[in-house]
């Protein structure tokens, strides 16, 4: 750079031509400048041209349900812009189909997104314009089944999940609530003391007949049970235990079935709710109550005080039921409806004019150890000579 002095002491010496000469040199410079910001910006303002990529329903005529716009090799995994149908719904992951079904019981779940002819995209990278169909793959809906004792508790190791159409839980053995272990008498303080509770039907079977829970005519629902399907249920009730389920297109787009399901107790039909809004069918354990039967037995001395006692004879008596003892000629004769024991005097010494005997057996009740009444048998029993 001159000095400033200098400068001046040129230019005021430079003729007319040269001052005009360096008084357009800077805006040469600067047109140059802008020619070369000019040609940068060219190559920097190039747009890539996004991809288009349209949605397509399961429709037997696909309707369009969203769009999105995708950069080269983005993610388009998702609908961007939702579309309406005609009535003002839009589309949320259920089949239109309408196809049927390969089974009773089975619903479509959305799987992927595939091409129009069903072939595979590739929608986490994409590389074109493409236009994409929603597949559906079959799967099943299933119930469960819930087991309930006559006090209304659950039995949750009898609970059956994963019940699909066409299978038939298995039905437990439960103990009634009430049911004494009269071999252990404390153990269900609880129960009902002289009397059992059986089956309603079989009064030799322990386990209970099982009604729909809520059923208040405690219908009882067999073990095993058949299976019909229609579109809409029939008027007429077929056999108890017969499961029956509707089958018609009847979801909000008339597109899916719901499959409302009905169980019949044989004279009605009992609504279950909807498979497809995971149903549980509930029983409740059903018993006959009945007198228990106690033992009575004679001993030729008692058992308790004498450890080589021997037994003599013995019958079953209901509770509060008497039976009948009869001492003749030394001869005990022991009678309860069909049953009969008679005791030699010769078993007896001496001879037997009359017995006694105690309850046993049924600790924790107000009988343990009292004096038999009458012969009425309110527990177990020994009877000894007087």
């Amino acid at each position: 750079m001159f000095p400033l002095d200098l400068k001046i002491t040129i230019i005021g010496a430079m003729k007319k031509k040269s001052w005009l000469y360096l008084c357009t040199l800077p805006s040469l410079l600067f047109l140059s400048v802008l020619s070369s910001c000019s040609s940068s910006s060219s190559s920097l303002s190039r747009a890539t041209s996004p991809y288009t990529i349209e949605y397509y329903d399961d429709s037997p005529e696909p309707v369009r349900i969203g769009y999105s716009y995708v950069i080269p090799g983005g993610n388009a995994t998702t609908i961007s812009h939702d579309e309406k149908y005609s009535d003002g719904s839009s589309w949320n992951f259920v089949s239109r189909s309408k196809a049927a079904f390969s089974r009773i019981g089975a619903y479509r779940s959305f799987d992927s997104w595939t091409a129009m002819d069903g072939g595979t995209v590739n929608l986490s990278s994409v590389t074109s314009d493409l236009k994409v169909k929603a597949k559906f793959v079959e799967k099943d809906y299933t119930f469960s089944a819930n087991f309930y004792n006559d006090d209304n508790i659950k039995a949750a190791d009898s609970s059956v999940s994963g019940l699909k159409w066409g299978d038939t839980p298995a039905f437990p053995t439960l103990a009634s609530y009430q049911q004494v272990d009269y071999n252990h008498p404390t153990a269900n303080t609880h129960g009902f003391w002289g009397y059992d509770f059986v089956n309603p039907s079989q009064s030799s079977l322990k386990n209970p007949a099982f009604s729909l829970k809520g059923d208040t005519s405690l219908a009882p629902i067999p073990s095993t049970w058949a299976f019909a399907s229609g579109e809409s249920k029939s008027d007429t009730v077929l056999a108890a235990g017969t499961l029956f389920v509707e089958t018609a297109l009847n979801d909000v787009y008339a597109s899916n079935p719901t499959y409302p399901l009905y169980l019949s107790n044989g004279t009605s039909w009992l609504s279950l709710g909807k498979m497809s809004e995971g149903v549980s069918v509930s029983f409740m354990a059903n018993y006959s109550k009945v007198l228990h039967s106690f033992a009575a037995k004679f001993y030729d001395k008692d058992p308790e005080a004498n450890a080589n006692a021997s037994l003599l004879g013995e019958i079953s008596v209901p509770f509060t039921k008497s039976f009948t003892c009869v001492v003749s000629s030394g001869t005990t004769t022991i009678s309860y409806d069909t049953q009969s024991v008679s005791i030699d005097p010769s078993k007896t010494s001496p001879t037997a004019t009359s017995w006694t005997g105690r309850f046993v057996n049924c600790d924790g009740t107000n009988y343990s150890g009292k004096t038999v009444d009458q012969y009425t048998m309110m527990a177990d029993a020994v009877f000894f000579p007087a």
